[in-house]
Protein backbone atom coordinates (compact mmCIF):
# COMPACT_ATOMS: atom_id res chain seq x y z
CA UNK A 1 0.00 0.00 0.00
CA UNK A 2 1.27 3.45 -0.90
CA UNK A 3 -0.09 6.53 0.84
CA UNK A 4 0.83 10.16 0.35
CA UNK A 5 0.53 12.44 3.39
CA UNK A 6 1.05 16.11 2.56
CA UNK A 7 0.80 19.50 4.20
CA UNK A 8 1.08 21.12 0.78
CA UNK A 9 -1.67 19.62 -1.37
CA UNK A 10 -5.40 19.84 -1.05
CA UNK A 11 -8.02 17.32 -2.10
CA UNK A 12 -9.05 19.13 -5.33
CA UNK A 13 -5.44 19.31 -6.55
CA UNK A 14 -4.79 15.68 -5.61
CA UNK A 15 -7.83 14.52 -7.58
CA UNK A 16 -6.40 16.11 -10.75
CA UNK A 17 -2.89 14.66 -10.47
CA UNK A 18 -2.13 11.67 -12.71
CA UNK A 19 0.77 10.69 -10.43
CA UNK A 20 -1.32 10.73 -7.27
CA UNK A 21 -4.06 8.77 -9.04
CA UNK A 22 -1.66 5.81 -9.03
CA UNK A 23 -1.26 5.60 -5.24
CA UNK A 24 -3.65 3.87 -2.87
CA UNK A 25 -4.35 6.80 -0.54
CA UNK A 26 -3.82 10.55 -0.75
CA UNK A 27 -4.20 12.23 2.62
CA UNK A 28 -4.00 16.03 2.51
CA UNK A 29 -3.41 17.34 6.02
CA UNK A 30 -5.75 20.21 5.20
CA UNK A 31 -8.63 17.71 5.44
CA UNK A 32 -8.43 17.75 9.22
CA UNK A 33 -5.86 20.43 10.09
CA UNK A 34 -3.38 18.00 11.65
CA UNK A 35 -0.12 18.76 9.92
CA UNK A 36 3.27 17.06 9.70
CA UNK A 37 5.20 16.57 11.97
CA UNK A 38 2.33 16.09 14.44
CA UNK A 39 2.31 12.42 15.51
CA UNK A 40 -1.46 12.28 14.93
CA UNK A 41 -0.94 12.85 11.19
CA UNK A 42 1.03 9.59 10.93
CA UNK A 43 -1.42 7.76 13.18
CA UNK A 44 -4.21 8.86 10.81
CA UNK A 45 -2.36 7.31 7.87
CA UNK A 46 -2.00 4.03 9.76
CA UNK A 47 -5.68 4.05 10.68
CA UNK A 48 -6.86 4.75 7.14
CA UNK A 49 -4.51 2.27 5.48
CA UNK A 50 -4.95 -0.45 8.09
CA UNK A 51 -1.18 -0.72 8.34
CA UNK A 52 0.69 -1.14 11.60
CA UNK A 53 3.62 1.13 12.45
CA UNK A 54 6.07 -1.76 12.39
CA UNK A 55 5.18 -2.47 8.73
CA UNK A 56 5.27 1.14 7.53
CA UNK A 57 8.05 3.13 5.89
CA UNK A 58 7.81 6.90 5.93
CA UNK A 59 9.89 8.84 3.39
CA UNK A 60 10.27 12.61 3.37
CA UNK A 61 12.84 15.24 2.44
CA UNK A 62 12.14 17.22 5.63
CA UNK A 63 14.05 16.08 8.73
CA UNK A 64 11.35 17.41 11.10
CA UNK A 65 8.71 15.27 9.39
CA UNK A 66 11.00 12.24 9.55
CA UNK A 67 11.49 12.78 13.29
CA UNK A 68 7.72 13.11 13.73
CA UNK A 69 7.15 9.79 11.99
CA UNK A 70 9.85 8.16 14.09
CA UNK A 71 8.01 9.42 17.17
CA UNK A 72 4.92 7.60 15.92
CA UNK A 73 6.94 4.38 15.65
CA UNK A 74 7.42 4.26 11.88
CA UNK A 75 10.61 3.27 10.09
CA UNK A 76 11.84 6.28 8.14
CA UNK A 77 14.14 7.42 5.37
CA UNK A 78 15.25 10.98 4.77
CA UNK A 79 15.01 11.55 1.01
CA UNK A 80 18.10 13.35 -0.25
CA UNK A 81 16.93 15.65 -3.04
CA UNK A 82 20.54 16.24 -4.08
CA UNK A 83 20.91 12.50 -4.81
CA UNK A 84 17.47 11.16 -5.70
CA UNK A 85 18.82 7.99 -7.34
CA UNK A 86 20.49 6.93 -4.10
CA UNK A 87 17.35 7.75 -2.13
CA UNK A 88 15.19 5.66 -4.46
CA UNK A 89 17.67 2.80 -4.12
CA UNK A 90 17.37 3.02 -0.32
CA UNK A 91 13.58 2.95 -0.57
CA UNK A 92 13.65 -0.09 -2.83
CA UNK A 93 16.05 -1.90 -0.52
CA UNK A 94 13.94 -1.07 2.54
CA UNK A 95 10.67 -2.34 1.09
CA UNK A 96 12.24 -5.62 -0.08
CA UNK A 97 13.21 -6.55 3.47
Amino acid sequence: TVAVLSNEIDRSWAEQSPVLAQVDHVLPCADNGIMNPDRRAYQRVLLITGCTADRALFVDDDADNVRGAQGAGLATLLFDTSDPAASWAQIEQSIKQ
